[in-house]
Formats: C-alpha cells, sequence, structure tokens
C-alpha cells in the first residue's frame, strides 16, 4: 500500500528497475509482499536519486560488496539512468 509520497516514489523506482532487468524479487512479510532489489540495482538507483545521504548509502554498498560486486552490471545500470547517473558513479567508485 501506498501511504506517502515517499513510498510511492521507491515504489515507482522499483518497477523501473523491474522493467530494465527484472530483478526484483517478491518476499512475503506480514501479509503483505514486498520487492527486494540486488545490490548493483540499489547502488544505481542512489547514483540516480543523487542527493547526499543517497551517495553515502551507494558508498557503504560498494565498501560492502567488495570484490564480489559486479561492476559491469552496475556501469550499465547506472548507465539506463543517464549519463548524471553514470558520471556519478564512476565519481563514487575513483574514491
Amino acid at each position: 500500500m501506498r501511504t506517502t509520497r515517499s513510498g510511492e516514489s521507491a515504489l515507482l523506482l522499483l518497477d523501473v528497475i523491474d522493467l530494465l532487468v527484472g530483478q526484483t524479487v517478491l518476499v512475503a512479510f506480514q501479509g503483505s509482499t514486498v520487492k527486494f532489489i540486488g545490490r548493483e540495482d540499489f547502488i544505481a538507483m542512489k547514483v540516480f536519486a543523487g542527493g547526499p545521504m543517497d551517495l553515502v548509502d551507494a558508498t557503504r554498498a560498494v565498501t560492502a560488496a567488495g570484490a564480489s560486486l559486479d561492476l559491469e552490471l552496475v556501469r550499465r545500470l547506472a548507465k539506463c539512468f543517464g549519463k548524471d547517473a553514470s558520471a556519478s558513479l564512476e565519481r563514487l567508485l575513483k574514491s
């Protein structure tokens, strides 16, 4: 159920990711179905959103993933969101 404006925005971004790469996973939670996305999808969405906390979240996810991060996939996903998202990801990866 969409009860807040930020909740609606998040759901719309999940729908976009689902359409682009079909990698959302449906999980039953407290009588509802919740969509989860992969780590690379999360990072691409965060660099697309581009806010200060979004970039902190993306940086932490990259750091936590370490060598297991699929750089080719995350770059491809960021590119789907446009030049700004791709550039932001590259800056984040170099830092």
